[in-house]
């Protein structure tokens, strides 16, 4: 089966999503039985509103992560904001532990972070 990680508007999915996503669908293609059609297609938009759901829970965390390690190293440094993304980096994975698969959500914190310390990182060498 041939497919891609992107969607229509270049937002990248996990593989796993996708694997789970095709297969639905081609079990959906390959099914005779209206009542057994129609039960896969029901679990297919569920499977595909869980993913939007998640998939938005993960954008709010990367931008949370962000703001405070952005906002960590404007008031304190970045040494303080290394120590403090280490801290949380930890808390994030207790703090998503209910948004279903948590440890992606929390990874978005953890990327939304990083990202935050390279632009500060980028910024010194250009300045």
């Amino acid at each position: 089966m041939n497919y891609n990680t992107k969607d229509l508007n270049s937002n990248t999915w996990q593989i796993e999503w996708v694997d789970a996503y095709n297969h639905m669908n081609a079990l959906i293609e390959r099914t005779d039985n209206v009542e057994l059609k129609k039960q896969y297609e029901d679990e297919y938009y569920k499977q595909y509103f869980f993913y939007m759901n998640l998939a938005q829970e993960g954008c709010k965390a990367r931008e949370e992560g962000h703001k405070q390690v952005s906002e960590h190293i404007k008031l304190f440094g970045i040494k303080e904001a290394q120590a403090y993304f280490h801290a949380e980096q930890r808390n994030a994975y207790k703090r998503y532990i209910g948004t279903g698969d948590c440890l992606w959500v929390a990874q978005q914190w953890v990327d939304g972070g990083l990202s935050a310390m390279l632009d500060f990182g980028n910024q010194q060498r250009e300045g």
